[in-house]
């Protein structure tokens, strides 16, 4: 699978030494962790399954949002980041999948309709035959989910749940609102709704694997729900939205490793009367 975004690697110091071949970085500096290597591998199936995540669709075909099947969710990832190093004579290496599911449906005239999009986190740690969930290597920063409808539709709710940074809920952070670090997007197509809507995240830190202990939303995530609904009775037809997300990876604090991934997906639905 080809990368969707550009790698660029920030050089903050100019004692590191780097050399990049055919996507491998090889780390050289001083560093606690020993003979550190980071590299991304493609992203196949085998690797879906390895990180537990056969409970979405990888790659899914589709022309239309109803032939989605009902209540599933679709996976969009960028590439694996693998990172090995020694810990004493162990070679550990860390697997990590930062990835966005989403869900949405076909616009009809007779209610409204919710639009999701989530990004998360897999991230296992693998020294010999044991394998840990999650080990907090890679971190995320500048998370940014935004949902765009197509023509005939606009959104006229917008709202959000997860947690970050040490993994605890927003409102729960000791002298900060959740409004200090959420922001949200809202693009409006008159003065009832809203042709593009999500979220920018300057200020949260992502680490923690959302499946943690093997527990679903454990660890660290983000989503956004948007409430759709039709405009008019005027366009009946196949009508086109866009999802676009964005975030940067880095680790230890990008002195060794950063990249920024930048992507857009398209979101064919129908609009039609009941």
């Amino acid at each position: 699978m080809k990368l969707a975004h550009k790698k660029s690697l920030i050089v903050l110091a100019a004692a590191i030494i780097m050399v990049c071949v055919a996507g491998v970085f090889v780390i050289r500096q001083r560093s606690t962790h020993t003979g550190l290597v980071i590299e991304e591998i493609p992203l196949t199936q085998a690797i879906i399954d390895k990180m537990g995540l056969d409970n979405v669709h990888y790659g899914f075909s589709y022309q239309v949002a109803s032939e989605v099947e009902a209540g599933q969710f679709l996976l969009w990832a960028p590439t694996v980041f693998r990172a090995s190093y020694y810990a004493g004579a162990d070679r550990v290496y860390v697997y990590a999948l930062p990835y966005v599911t989403y869900n949405y449906t076909d616009i009809k005239s007779d209610g409204n309709h919710t639009w999701a999009a989530s990004f998360n986190i897999a991230e296992r740690r693998i020294v010999g035959s044991q394998i840990d969930y999650g080990s907090g290597f890679f971190k995320y920063r500048n998370v940014r989910l935004e949902l765009s409808a197509g023509e005939g539709t606009g959104f006229i709710q917008l709202f959000h749940q997860g947690s970050a940074s040490q993994g605890r809920p927003w409102w729960r952070r000791v002298g900060r609102n959740a409004n200090d670090d959420i922001y949200p997007i809202r693009r409006y197509s008159d003065r009832s709704s809203m042709y593009s809507a999500g979220y920018y995240l300057p200020n949260l830190v992502f680490y923690e694997s959302t499946d943690t202990d093997e527990r679903t939303r454990a660890g660290h995530y983000f989503v956004v729900h948007a409430l759709a609904t039709r405009h008019g009775a005027v366009f009946n037809g196949v009508a086109e939205g866009r999802l676009h997300i964005a975030f940067d990876v880095y680790e230890d604090n990008g002195r060794s490793f950063r990249t920024s991934v930048n992507h857009d997906i398209a979101l064919p639905y129908i609009v039609s009367n009941p």
